[in-house]
């Protein structure tokens, strides 16, 4: 069973630039990387990486 994808990749974080959710892409197998596992991003403080540990775990 599947679970269903969230409606948007992108992260809002303040101060961090263009910080998604790689979660939901097909691989060359044919599954889907996992949500909530791979962020890509331009760079984070600590206290960024709190809030976004607060909004993966909520």
């Amino acid at each position: 069973m599947s679970s269903p994808e969230p409606l948007q990749k992108l992260l809002v974080l303040e101060g961090c630039y263009n910080t998604r959710d790689i979660g939901g892409y097909e691989t060359l197998d044919g599954k889907k990387t996992s949500w909530c596992t791979i962020l890509r991003l331009d760079g984070m403080t600590a206290e960024q990486i709190n809030q976004l540990h607060g909004m993966l775990i909520d």
